[in-house]
């Protein structure tokens, strides 16, 4: 396939609308995508009403016999559509980066001089790799969620309402409590994104520096000093790493003992 200008969709819309604009050429993937997670979502549920009528029809053996061939099929038709969720997005998600990509280097190479000393060429490259693989993760793992989570939750709060009406209304009571906690805890985790983002772009200009100019180096003796220089935005990106998985790994227990508390009940 040629790459061409026309083919860069219009940068004027919201965030996910522009993430769209990408994957809307391989909707056929998309499609595929959506209908096995809606799929497995369904057999999910499906699942859980199986194990609730073995554990009511445990004296009756034929009973027990049709469910385990029905959960049996459930399965196998699970199987192949976590094959087919994992492929297609997949196959979406790479295509539409490498679309980005190419829009992006094309957008570069129209940029006035005087926008170009405005950023350093490490930068340019982080945004060329490490935030388009941040869109790749997104739309490999994440994407289908977006179908896959309100069907399951749909079908697990229906079940609860047949098996206990009282604790499925304490915990939608909690619910915003829990939403609201949550949100405040995960601020600080885009703002540490951001900076980490920014710290590797740092350090990766510092390598390209190196090693485009490594006559100069080596003529000057600048070796220790542009090692040091990378170990010490190295030091920094781990910090900054680790400062956002420190963040992520608190959001966790509060989010178990809020989201959890009706079953503790």
């Amino acid at each position: 396939m040629i790459f061409r200008e026309k083919d860069c969709p219009n940068e004027g819309k919201s965030v996910f609308r522009w993430i769209l604009s990408y994957v809307k050429p391989y909707r056929f993937w998309v499609v595929l995508c959506i209908v096995t997670s809606l799929t497995v979502a369904i057999v999910e549920i499906w699942m859980g009403m199986l194990i609730k009528n073995m554990i009511d029809n445990t004296t009756d053996f034929q009973k027990l016999l049709s469910i385990a061939y029905i959960g049996f099929g459930l399965t196998v038709v699970g199987f192949i559509c976590k094959y087919f969720i994992k492929y297609s997005a997949a196959k979406f998600s790479s295509y539409a980066l490498k679309d980005l990509k190419n829009c992006v280097a094309h957008h570069i190479e129209k940029l006035p001089m005087s926008t170009m000393d405005k950023y350093h060429s490490g930068d340019l490259v982080s945004r060329l790799s490490n935030d388009a693989m941040v869109l790749q993760n997104f739309l490999h793992h994440h994407f289908f969620q977006i179908f896959y989570m309100p069907i399951v939750f749909i079908g697990a709060l229906t079940l609860l309402i047949f098996t206990n009406w009282k604790l499925i209304l304490f915990s939608i009571s909690i619910l915003p409590i829990a939403v609201f906690v949550m949100g405040i805890m995960s601020k600080p985790v885009s703002k540490y994104s951001e900076q980490l983002q920014e710290s590797l772009g740092q350090a990766n200009s510092i390598a390209q520096d190196t090693i485009a100019g490594m006559q100069m180096v080596k003529a000057f003796n600048l070796r220790e000093s542009l090692f040091n220089k990378y170990l010490l935005a190295m030091d920094i990106v781990l910090k900054k790493g680790l400062q956002v998985e420190r963040r992520r790994a608190l959001m966790i227990a509060p989010g178990v003992i809020l989201f959890s508390s009706p079953s503790i009940n």
